[in-house]
């Protein structure tokens, strides 16, 4: 069977489930979404309406009103429609199940070290923040949930890359490139020894080299479905080198002690 005729076949059976023109537009908005959540680097309009077999029109219509729910980040002619932030937002307010199985484990690595402790998941081109516990020192890096990240000089985004398949990390890198100009990277070849090295060691280390005046340590999990997810600790440079093997030891004793929930990379 073609890709035209399996979107068509779709189709069919999207418009013989749903019955009613209300639960019609619900049942494609979702076959939308889950087409593009298989497809992180994102997809066109063309390629949903083929491979929804829904007219593009009717496509364009929906994914706009997504858009403007921030459930996606519209195509633009350099990139195709992506999953947007508020669909973590969402997946946040409903007890997402990284924060709830992770949350005893960060609310201890939070105690152990003093810092602030994030959680991220690979979203397209970017780390994005699902969860967050706030360091007790005055001086402190705090981002917001929801925010994204670049892959390519942060050190969550690199553990993210580190635990992806070849062929989705290559795209998510690609992706990242064009979310975040400004992390552009000089060197490819030996960008993917860094994240190679990542992999091997079980952490990577960001020193400012994503934001002055702040330096992180990320280690990499896969989820139960084999989606990376990744707990960092930023910290203030002006303490980093003081802190850094304290933070490191901690970290990485939390890494090897998860299981169950979680499978060590």
């Amino acid at each position: 069977m073609t890709r035209e005729q399996t979107g068509t076949a779709r189709g069919m059976a999207l418009d013989k489930a749903a019955g009613q023109p209300g639960v019609q537009v619900i049942a494609r908005a979702g076959a939308i979404l889950r087409r593009i959540a298989e497809n992180p680097a994102g997809l066109s309009l063309g390629d949903l309406a083929r491979d929804l077999g829904l007219a593009k029109s009717t496509v364009q219509r929906i994914v706009g009103a997504l858009a403007q729910e921030q459930l996606l980040i519209p195509p633009s002619t350099r990139a195709g429609a992506r999953i947007g932030a508020g669909i973590v937002k969402l997946a946040a307010a409903a007890d997402f199940d990284v924060v709830r199985s992770l949350r005893p484990q960060v609310l201890w690595l939070a105690e152990e070290t003093g810092e602030t402790v994030d959680v991220s998941i690979l979203d397209g081109g970017s780390a994005v923040f699902v969860d967050q516990i706030p360091g007790r020192h005055r001086l402190r890096a705090v981002s917001a949930i929801g925010e994204r990240f670049p892959l390519t000089n942060t050190a969550p985004g690199i553990m993210l890359l580190a635990l992806s398949d070849p062929k989705t990390a290559t795209q998510c890198l690609s992706r990242s490139l064009i979310e975040h100009p400004k992390a552009a990277i000089d060197d490819l070849e030996a960008f993917w020894k860094t994240v190679a090295t990542a992999r091997r060691q079980g952490y990577a280390i960001d020193e400012e080299q994503h934001a002055e005046g702040i330096c992180a340590v990320g280690i990499g999990l896969l989820d139960p479905l084999g989606r990376p997810v990744a707990i960092s600790i930023p910290v203030p440079a002006s303490r980093f080198l003081k802190a850094k093997h304290a933070v490191l030891k901690t970290i990485m004793s939390l890494r090897d002690t998860l299981s169950g929930t979680f499978t060590r990379s």
